[in-house]
């Protein structure tokens, strides 16, 4: 493996919610490809069909890691309208934007709490807002998500109300 596959494989590993590293991952889909081929040459299965079948095994793993990254992204983008129009209520009732992105961590579920969290404790940390958010986009592929974070950065260039923002843009998640 090559950085650039590791760093693929930490990202969707992170992206799907679960708890693997990189290691245990490959540990996993090695076994399966292992497990696969005795059980096959148990049952004396041709050669040219052991090989695409111990191949399909390699890929299971990978296949659970996909389904789980997809049904943490449909929760994320069922969760993200109530999580804006918290943060709506919230820079109304005087909150700054940081203190908004930590309401949603602590009063939200997972996995959309667990995000917000993330990118409130990043710009604790000193991380500049800007790269907080563009660290959210990266960590959540959903076109939502990267639609209330572009939002966010150009309304912190331009001004405006960014509460009447975040309801226009739950209202057209919703939509």
């Amino acid at each position: 493996y090559d950085s650039a596959s590791i760093q693929q494989a930490c990202t969707l590993l992170e992206q799907s919610g679960l708890t693997w590293s990189v290691a245990s991952f490959a540990g996993v889909m090695l076994a399966s490809a292992g497990a696969a081929f005795l059980l096959l040459s148990y049952f004396s299965v041709p050669w040219l069909l052991l090989l695409p079948l111990v191949a399909g095994a390699v890929l299971l793993p990978l296949l659970v890691v996909l389904r789980a990254k997809a049904k943490r992204l449909q929760r994320i983008e069922q969760q993200l309208p109530d999580a804006l129009d918290l943060m709506a209520r919230a820079l109304r009732a005087g909150h700054a934007f940081p203190t908004a992105l930590k309401m949603v961590g602590d009063e939200m579920n997972a996995p959309l709490a667990v995000e917000f969290r993330a990118t409130f404790d990043e710009v604790n940390f000193g991380i500049a807002m800007q790269d907080a958010l563009m660290n959210l986009a990266t960590r959540v592929p959903s076109t939502d998500l990267r639609y209330f974070v572009i939002a966010v950065l150009i309304q912190r260039e331009t001004g405006g109300n960014l509460a009447e923002l975040l309801d226009s843009i739950s209202r057209i998640i919703r939509e």
